[in-house]
């Protein structure tokens, strides 16, 4: 039985950009102290991602493409943990949630069907 997200393409993209729009205020203001090329490479990763969204009608339609971007999401808000606190991060953090809970289901089926 195929089973769906919880988040359609368009919630999925609007969180990206979200997301990366938010790291991009964040690297300007409080990220001072955060490797300038990690964080660059946060933001192309989510922008990357996007791309590959973007690309999709359905995200239960390409289960791999919905595990590679549940992936990218909790990479970067992992990564982000340690960061100093601001409230650019925090709006970034919050979409990075979004598309990890919502894309949890998706993330799922992948693993479900490799074992």
């Amino acid at each position: 039985m195929a089973r769906s997200t919880d988040l359609n393409t368009f919630e999925v993209t609007t969180s990206l950009l979200t997301a990366s729009g938010s790291l991009k205020r964040y690297a300007k203001e409080a990220g001072a102290g955060i490797n300038p090329g990690t964080l660059f490479d946060v933001i192309q990763s989510l922008i990357g991602a996007f791309l590959i969204v973007n690309k999709l009608k359905s995200l239960s339609d390409n289960p791999s493409a919905t595990a590679m971007i549940h992936q990218q999401a909790t990479f970067a808000l992992e990564l982000s943990r340690d960061w100093p606190e601001d409230e650019h991060l925090g709006v970034a953090r919050s979409a990075l949630r979004k598309i990890i809970e919502g894309l949890a289901v998706g993330a799922d089926m992948v693993a479900q069907s490799t074992c």
